[in-house]
């Protein structure tokens, strides 16, 4: 590569850029295209920079760079630290306080982000740091948010919010670009007879690469609602505004109680057994979703009492587990973990639907061929509830 016609004017007659003050016989050096960075306020021991007047050696030993002569381009090059940080403030460390002022709590925070609640801490800890000021008070107990807090906590959101559009978008694209169709689903939705029925239908609609996400329920429309699947298996009934679903097998509720339980060793459980205990439930905001699993449509006085929050029924079944709460729940899968566990199915009649679910707008050609192929046919698990036929 040729570097000679970076050592043109208004570079003065035998200026050689090589620092010594002597002409290299008539040819120009090649002159580097990145300046070497070095702190502002230095001086300079080499030779000067196209914006720094061309002087003999001896003289340029003293010629001090300041802020002011370097063009704008390399004055951005060198933020101070503090001013970076300022301005590259990480997302992750929004999302974490936006979280945990939401929950209330850096465990459950925790469950929602996938992270371990150190790492909330420490995160909600160097987003306070950078902003210089305290957005949480916590105690042992509690956890409540600072004026400073109640201030910056919409904008937080918007940030948030905002990153994860983007973050949509781009997956819609990508998708798009690819042809890939991205199924969510919850995890007690699919066995290998779902997961046959996923396939026979792929090949039948000539459609894919298919893309499996795993939802939890902070989510039940498992990803439909923020678009980043383009259609799911979820647990029904839910909050469906600008959601179309339509079942495919109705299963029998469940009831998990600890081992050690008073009801454990009874043949038959009745819900209404249960309506004086601590119930574990669903953490969302989807209300739908949680008064049908607490079975507020069945009681006649207030509200269950609560027992912690669950995003997974992994989480759900280790507080069951613990002794802190009884539940319910409706599974496709057969071998459910029950350590210190008792299951009971419901001796009420009380089904909960699991269904295909897509949004109203927006689903592409590809997702629409794939939902057709899986509503025409439905998976074969009469051994485990109530297949729903297709519509005709």
């Amino acid at each position: 590569m040729s570097w000679g016609h970076l050592a043109q004017p208004p570079y003065p007659p035998g200026y050689s850029g090589s620092g010594c003050g002597r002409p290299l016989r008539g040819r120009p050096h090649p002159i580097p295209a990145v300046v070497p960075r070095e702190p502002v306020g230095v001086v300079s021991r080499c030779c000067p920079p196209p914006w720094v007047r061309s002087t003999p050696r001896s003289e340029t030993r003293h010629v001090v760079r300041t802020k002011a002569d370097r063009p704008r381009f390399v004055q951005d090059l060198h933020r101070s630290p503090e001013e970076a940080d300022q301005l590259n403030t990480d997302a992750a460390l929004l999302r974490a306080f936006v979280v945990v002022a939401r929950t209330g709590s850096f465990g459950r925070a925790a469950e929602q982000l996938h992270v371990d609640p150190s790492t909330v801490s420490r995160h909600v800890a160097q987003l306070e740091r950078r902003i210089g000021a305290r957005l949480l008070e916590r105690t042992t107990r509690q956890v409540w948010l600072t004026d400073a807090g109640e201030a910056l906590l919409d904008r937080a959101v918007a940030v948030v919010e905002a990153v994860d559009e983007f973050r949509r978008a781009a997956g819609a694209v990508v998708r798009q670009g690819t042809r890939e169709i991205s199924l969510g689903f919850q995890t007690h939705t699919l066995n290998r007879e779902v997961l046959a029925w996923i396939n026979a239908a792929e090949q039948a609609a000539g459609v894919g690469p298919i893309r499996l996400v795993e939802g939890t329920f902070a989510d039940p429309s498992t990803g439909l609602r923020d678009r980043s699947v383009d259609l799911a298996l979820v647990f029904a009934p839910f909050d469906d505004r600008e959601i179309e679903w339509e079942p495919l097998v109705e299963l029998p509720w469940l009831i998990f109680v600890p081992a050690s339980h008073r009801l454990a060793t009874q043949p038959k459980v009745q819900i209404a057994d249960l309506f004086d205990e601590a119930w574990v439930r669903p953490d969302t905001d989807d209300q739908v979703f949680v008064d049908f699993w607490c079975a507020n449509d069945l009681r006649d006085r207030p509200p269950p009492i609560e027992g912690p929050a669950y995003a997974t029924p992994e989480s759900a079944l280790a507080v069951i587990a613990s002794g802190r709460g009884v539940g319910v729940g409706a599974s496709l899968r057969d071998g459910i973990q029950l350590d210190g566990i008792v299951a009971r199915r419901a001796a009420d009649d009380r089904w909960a639907a699991v269904a295909l679910a897509w949004r109203s707008d927006g689903l592409t050609a590809g997702a629409a061929a794939l939902r057709d192929a899986l509503l025409s046919t439905r998976p074969d698990v009469g051994r485990l509830g109530r297949v729903v036929p297709p519509r005709p």
